[in-house]
């Protein structure tokens, strides 16, 4: 469910913000650590920033990344990114958008997503720990709530993402006749857009364009390999993502048992204004529409933070930010490196 792979942002916030944040209150967790959760999860498709930032009075959570004056944050976002990146594909695309099925165990190796796979589960588990051992609030509680936002982004991408895998490889992500079920019907992708996605890179689900984040839709394609059709029911899928991310949130809060309500299915299955939508069924959980601009202003001062097109490491340096006072922006570059360190030391790192 990543921008640079799909053009449309909101197919981004539809589960990872507003599904999420909906999950994690009915899982029981109070409206404001909800909130920190599931602002984590969408931000990792809006992490753009990714050269040193020159930040002053910055606090002890941007330690992590902080050298000499400087903020070195971890990219997680891929939109405008190139492919055929070796480095990209590993930083980025497969440490949070496409985990492998499986931690690498020698032999050949498998870097296709895998629905709720073992290695995804281990990453969620992880932090699901370090939130029921920071149960007061504090830095460690902020630190817990954001770990566990970003590794639910990458555990529903299990689910979006399945049979796709994050590097350049055409057995794994090349596809052919694509159709959507429209209005009781198979229905082929017009010329234009067969023609625009058949020249996609075989990297991540390019070729297959937003069809796979798009929760409301059921769709289909073949591996140009050759196979059988695969028929996906997006609906179903993102239903199965909220339930099992809902069954693992109640096992931090105790709030067993709790069933998925039935409205986060009927918002799955709608192609409408994500924040309207979600704030229609869910009254009074949402205080406004997602910004992505909302912890950068809160973390840093004198400076723009509208860099999303920003190219060069001069461009970064040309601001100069002081500490603004909250701290969420900064923790979210330290987990999201932790993160990112913890897949990389358990994929094979030969990506040919």
């Amino acid at each position: 469910m990543a921008r640079g792979l799909t053009g449309e942002t909101n197919l981004n916030t539809h589960f990872h913000y507003y599904c999420i944040r909906v999950l994690a209150e009915t899982a029981g967790f109070t409206p404001d650590d909800a909130e920190v959760i599931a602002y984590a999860s969408q931000y990792v498709d809006d992490a753009t920033e990714n050269k040193p930032i020159r930040v002053a009075n910055a606090p002890p959570e941007a330690d992590d990344q902080h050298i000499a004056g400087l903020f070195d944050p971890v990219r997680t976002a891929h939109i405008g990114l190139g492919y055929n990146n070796k480095d990209i594909e590993r930083k980025i695309y497969i440490a949070f958008h496409f985990l492998p099925g499986a931690a690498y165990g020698g032999g050949a190796y498998d870097y296709r997503v895998v629905p709720d796979g073992a290695f995804a589960q281990a990453l969620l588990d992880e932090a699901l720990q370090a939130l029921k051992e920071a149960p007061a609030p504090g830095v460690d509680r902020t630190r817990a709530l954001i770990k566990t936002g970003i590794a639910l982004h990458t555990y529903a991408d299990t689910w979006a993402h399945q049979r796709f895998s994050g590097r350049h490889n055409a057995g794994d992500n090349d596809i052919k006749n694509r159709e959507r079920y429209e209005h009781g019907a198979w229905n082929e992708l017009n010329i234009f857009e067969s023609g625009v996605l058949n020249f996609a890179p075989d990297v991540g689900h390019a070729e297959a364009g937003t069809m796979p984040d798009a929760s409301y839709l059921r769709w289909r394609y073949t591996r140009a390999s050759g196979g059988a059709p695969i028929d996906r029911d997006n609906t179903n899928e993102f239903t199965t993502a909220a339930s099992t991310i809902l069954e693992k949130l109640c096992g931090v809060t105790g709030k067993n048992g709790t069933s998925l309500p039935p409205a986060v299915h009927a918002c799955l299955a709608q192609h409408a204004d994500s924040h309207a939508l979600w704030s229609a069924h869910f009254p009074g959980v949402f205080n406004g529409p997602y910004d992505h601009h909302a912890w950068r202003s809160a973390a840093l001062a004198n400076g723009t933070v509208r860099w999303d097109k920003f190219d060069s490491a001069d461009e970064f340096l040309a601001q100069s930010y002081t500490y603004n006072g909250d701290p969420k922006w900064f923790i979210f570059h330290a987990e999201a490196g932790k993160q990112r360190d913890f897949v990389l030391r358990r994929i094979r790192w030969d990506l040919q």
